[in-house]
């Protein structure tokens, strides 16, 4: 409909869902993120960055993933051992997918990014999170699951670090 009433509008889905079908069947996260740096990060502009944090960025993370039909995006899922940002479990629609994913997401601003240890310390933080979390009651004997850390910096870069 959007399309039919705006025709001079261009919308090319085509880029997400190859990212979900490289994520859901080849273990690759690259599109994805890339994706979402390219097609939405990189799209802001420097004012709707001056308080972006996590939380935006994940509720950003979780609006493209809820149009997924490989995953259930589950935000802030309690397991015994905190609340993963995100969990994508196995849709019923796709059961033959590789694999579930946690994503513990971080971000820090361009003008951070100078400091490459602070980088770093970002993405050791997560990855302590989720070494934790890979040991919960929900976790702990799951073979089919796998867990990144990912650190967006500013508006074009990203880090990640699987588990």
């Amino acid at each position: 409909i959007i399309l039919e009433n705006n025709p001079g509008i261009s919308y090319n889905s085509m880029k997400m869902y190859e990212s979900f079908v490289e994520m859901a069947f080849e273990n690759n996260l690259y599109k994805f993120f890339e994706f979402i740096n390219d097609c939405f990060l990189n799209r802001l502009s420097n004012r709707d960055m001056i308080n972006f944090n996590e939380k935006d960025l994940k509720i950003l993370m979780l609006s493209i993933l809820f149009q997924s039909d490989f995953y259930f995006p589950i935000s802030e899922m309690e397991n015994s051992e905190g609340y993963s940002d995100i969990y994508l479990k196995r849709s019923h629609l796709f059961p033959n997918t590789k694999h579930e994913w946690v994503f513990e997401l971080k971000y820090i601003k361009e003008t951070e990014s100078r400091k490459k240890k602070f980088i770093e310390t970002k993405k050791q933080e997560a990855v302590l999170q989720l070494q934790k979390y890979k040991t919960s009651n929900y976790f702990k004997d799951r073979t089919d699951v796998r867990f990144i850390a990912v650190v967006f910096i500013g508006k074009s870069n990203f880090v990640s670090e699987e588990v």
